[in-house]
């Protein structure tokens, strides 16, 4: 890397002419910048930069620093870093006004827009662009114009207002085919496709991005193609086309290399792993969604890291100091011993120095050993606390839901009946009697699930089962019914409040629903945990039901949103030979929840 930077710096130095040395060197600086950060070379374009900066102040040209302003603006776009990006092309737009370099002004305006949106600051992006509008026109400034009017309705795309951005999107498309601007047109289909992929026309989607492959590909970004393709992958995906949602995301995010800093690079790696989960690659789908969490941690905490790097960089030069200080002392010991034998106090000397030199070493590492132990702590006591947090919000809605309105129910109809006593008939009053009855024995069961799932020894997967089990057996006894039971356990994991609270529920729905209604001879409740994921089936040889009658249907909806609510799946099979629910879903790892 050092030898590709001298042989670039040989190359700019030998090839300016000597009456201009400054402005041909800067020109030279500035290209080459720009070719490195194409390139993916941040590091060796920020070192250019830098010497562009210093001519720049030297010269104290304002053309020279606006040139710097744009340049930097770029990198630290590329770098991830947007809010140095922003402040930056904000100073190039302030001095290109204040110089009279309209043109510079106005795309570098149009530069800020799209960084606005990059990070989601819509409102501002919609005021830069309106602002524009507002200061060009289409016959003096068509490309600028068009940009423009594309840029705002990808704006209104991300806001969802989907009718006025296909309005303003199918009219820079129209301006921008008549002006002959082709790489505005590109942008503009790719802005299309968006639209409708998040208006489900994915077919519409599929064709807009083969003309863009077609037609526009050699003339677009990288950007612009690895957009085009995710949202291709995304349409293909909705509709069960995996393996080519799969090809796609993995070229998308062959585009996206060199911005791995980019949340939209994190966002199509986590897409990866649920068309891996789609297609049931399960440890594929893990190892994706693992890599996401790693990337997404690295940009949130990338200040973190530079410090660190700025840490080890400067214990690295202690350290090679330190060396060269030893190697010296050892030549030195060697010649004082040639020179004079008797010279022990100097060799003590040495020694001693030597010694501590090690224990301040040891010691450090022990700190820093330390440091790393606090830090872990802290972060697993902040991760446990969020969890305690959810749980009490989760058994607070609980309580509310399940036996707040119960009790209300029962405290209304009895001053109900305590209020019209006089004019109550004895049926009217074993009626409100048989309904406070028959709340109680809800209240009553619906009591002994939640102390069930909120005692700490009842927190495994066994426990869970035993508890379902014990209830199938009490009620399907009392109807004269066969029951098969099948429970596979490969590790008996805790389960999670909130998750055996769920699946309580979930199925004793589906029991009672199955004796109620089906009419059937014979339930299978099986549970099997594979892998950390937990298939749980509750299967009937009754009548069924058709399944256009499912969303009709309250008791099998809510057993879907509970599932849901645990970031699980419920699938429910009903035909003539009977019905079958299905539940599946991975459990919680508990393991970031330990404390050292």
């Amino acid at each position: 890397m050092q030898n590709g930077r001298f042989i670039l710096y040989i190359f700019i130095l030998f090839t300016i002419p000597v009456n201009s040395q400054s402005a041909q060197t800067f020109k030279k600086l500035k290209d080459s910048a720009s070719i490195l950060l194409r390139g993916g070379n941040g590091k060796e374009a920020f070192h250019l930069l830098q010497e562009m900066d210093t001519i720049a102040k030297r010269e104290k040209s304002d053309s020279l620093k606006l040139q710097v302003f744009d340049r930097l603006g770029f990198y630290y776009f590329v770098q991830g870093d947007y809010e140095a990006s922003t402040d930056n092309v904000i100073k190039a737009i302030d001095l290109a006004k204040a110089i009279g370099k309209r043109q510079t002004y106005l795309d570098l305006s149009n530069n800020l827009g799209m960084i606005w949106s990059k990070i989601d600051e819509y409102e501002r992006a919609e005021k830069v662009y309106k602002t524009l509008l507002s200061e060009v026109t289409l016959e003096e400034d068509a490309e600028i114009y068009v940009s423009t009017i594309s840029n705002l309705g990808s704006v209104y795309l991300s806001l969802n207002q989907l009718e006025k951005s296909e309005l303003l999107l199918k009219q820079a498309r129209v301006l921008s085919k008549e002006k002959g601007i082709r790489f505005l047109e590109a942008a503009v289909l790719k802005f299309l496709a968006k639209n409708k992929l998040l208006q489900g026309e994915y077919v519409e989607v599929i064709e807009l991005v083969k003309s863009i492959k077609n037609d526009f590909w050699d003339i677009i970004q990288r950007t612009q193609k690895d957009d085009a393709i995710f949202y291709r992958a995304q349409a293909y995906f909705h509709l069960g086309e995996y393996n080519l949602a799969a090809s796609d995301i993995d070229e998308a995010l062959s585009l996206m290399n060199i911005l791995k800093k980019d949340p939209a690079y994190i966002e199509r790696v986590e897409f990866k792993s649920k068309i891996l989960q789609a297609q049931r690659k399960y440890k594929d789908a893990l190892s994706v969604q693992q890599e996401a969490v790693k990337l997404r941690d690295s940009f949130n905490n990338e200040q973190r890291l530079a410090n660190v790097l700025e840490i080890e960089s400067k214990y690295e030069a202690e350290k090679k100091e330190r060396e060269n200080a030893e190697l010296k002392a050892q030549n030195s010991q060697q010649e004082l011993i040639i020179a004079n034998k008797n010279n022990l106090i100097l060799v003590v000397v040495i020694i001693a120095i030597l010694i501590l030199s090690v224990l301040f070493i040891w010691q450090l590492r022990k700190s820093k050993n330390k440091n790393k132990q606090l830090k872990s702590l802290i972060n697993n006591r902040s991760k446990l606390l969020i969890e305690l947090k959810e749980v009490r919000d989760n058994i607070a809605k609980d309580f509310h839901d399940d036996m707040g309105n119960k009790l209300a129910r029962i405290t209304t109809i009895s001053d109900h009946i305590i209020q019209e006593k006089e004019t109550k008939t004895q049926a009217d009053f074993l009626d409100a009697l048989t309904i406070i009855k028959r709340d109680a024995n809800e209240l009553y069961s619906g009591t002994r699930d939640f102390m069930f799932s909120l005692r700490a020894e009842s927190d495994t997967l066994e426990d869970v089962y035993a508890y379902i089990a014990d209830f199938a057996l009490d009620y399907i006894n009392s109807f004269d019914k066969d029951i098969d039971l099948i429970f596979k356990n490969d590790a008996n994991p805790q389960i999670p409040y909130y998750w055996n609270r769920q699946i309580i529920l979930i199925c004793k729905e589906a029991i009672t629903n199955a004796i109620k209604h089906s009419n059937c001879e014979t339930i299978i409740l099986s549970f099997i945990l594979k892998n950390n994921f937990l298939f749980i089936t509750i299967k009937d040889n009754g009548a069924g039901f058709k399944q256009e009658k499912l969303s009709r249907k309250n008791g099998l909806n809510n057993m879907v949103h509970r599932a849901r609510r645990i970031h699980c799946s419920l699938a429910v099979v009903s035909n003539d030979s009977g019905t079958e629910i299905k539940f599946e879903g991975q459990l919680p790892d508990f393991e970031i929840l330990k404390i050292a």
